[in-house]
């Protein structure tokens, strides 16, 4: 009996297109499982999805895992093409170092999330609802060894550069949902705040993208949704990045130059 066989299983891993993430779907792609990676760079993901297709079948669906709406649709297209799940892999967050007797306790909860969620009564020009996240990183120290130990390196509103990495000290989400019999619109503003580059004296200023969506869920087709949507609807360059190592801007952080249109054909039983 082969303890590693997985053929006929399905697994999802978030954080998939690069490093640990990259690794383990390969690893369960080679021991026989169908793998969906989700990353929040549609074109991180198809990327990856390339490079791993030789091992067996891959599939992208991005999805920022950071907004509670797109946890819910990665879960909705996963569950729209499989009877079920049976390795899930949440590998998307963050990480820290220090030795156990130093490592704080403020490092289990050094970010402060901020929600607020709103929704209207259904009025005669449809229901509209609010949702706003917002998280502050208080403290994010990362220990790098040397010669003498570790050194310690406060990264909090700072951009690591090549390998590419922001630690932006807030992150905001506004969205706002329209909803009426079967049209509905989303717009949504995502904000980074500006960070320092540790290698040299540069400032990535803050960014604000803003997103649109259109939707169509037409009664005469049972379980079919049309959405058409734009990203980065005002085509914000991302800030020059001198230290990183694509491109001169940090692909993790930030959109990539342009906007990006997309048309979406969703079906749900």
């Amino acid at each position: 009996m082969d303890l590693f066989d997985l053929t006929g299983k399905t697994a999802v891993v978030t954080g998939g297109t690069r490093g640990i993430g990259l690794m383990i779907a390969r690893g369960l792609l080679q021991a026989g499982a169908s793998v969906y990676l989700s990353s929040r760079k549609p074109e991180a993901g198809e990327a990856a999805a390339a490079e791993l297709s030789a091992h067996g079948r891959v599939v992208s669906v991005p999805a920022d895992l950071a907004r509670e709406e797109e946890c819910v649709r990665l879960a909705a297209e996963v569950g729209g093409a499989e009877e079920r799940v049976h390795v899930l892999v949440n590998n998307a967050g963050a990480t820290w170092g220090a030795p156990l007797p130093e490592f704080p306790a403020s490092a289990w909860d050094r970010a402060l999330d901020l929600n607020l969620i709103w929704t209207s009564p259904q009025w005669s020009i449809g229901r509209f609802a609010v949702h706003s996240y917002s998280t502050r990183l208080l403290e994010f120290t990362e220990f790098q060894p040397t010669s003498t130990g570790l050194q310690p390196i406060t990264r909090e509103g700072t951009e690591r550069g090549s390998p590419d990495q922001a630690y932006p000290k807030t992150k905001s989400n506004l969205m706002v949902d329209w909803d009426k019999a079967e049209f509905g619109a989303t717009a949504s503003l995502r904000y980074i705040s500006a960070v320092q580059e540790s290698q040299v004296i540069n400032r990535l200023d803050s960014r604000t993208y803003v997103d649109a969506q259109l939707r169509w869920t037409p009664g005469f087709l049972d379980g079919i949704r049309l959405a058409v949507g734009v990203n980065n609807l005002f085509d914000k360059d991302p800030p020059g990045c001198i230290s990183c190592g694509l491109n001169n801007y940090d692909p993790n952080a930030y959109d990539a130059p342009g906007r990006f249109y997309y048309f979406r054909l969703s079906y749900r039983q």
